[in-house]
């Protein structure tokens, strides 16, 4: 896992050997990710945090090769601030 806060981005890379694209199942949240992949009897689970808060719409994911490239944006925590007014 890399966590770049300069250029915002947290980005994931597994490697599934073997496993086809049809067979991986990645589901994300905030705070965390879920991924599966099945390569015949062999299942590859991963219930992973991201280390930060992301942007689940955000979130991309690349699959070449048996590697599997998850990108995503970190939010920015003053996104929903409401200014105050003194």
């Amino acid at each position: 896992r890399s966590i770049n806060n300069r250029t915002k981005l947290v980005t994931i890379e597994v490697a599934l050997p073997g496993v086809k694209k049809d067979d991986i199942s990645l589901k994300t949240l905030p705070t965390w990710f879920n991924l599966t992949g099945y390569r015949g009897n062999i299942e590859y689970s991963a219930n992973q945090s991201w280390g930060t808060t992301i942007v689940p719409e955000k979130t991309e994911a690349k699959y070449e090769s048996g590697l599997l490239k998850i990108t995503a944006h970190i939010k920015d925590p003053y996104e929903d601030a409401v200014e105050l007014k003194l």
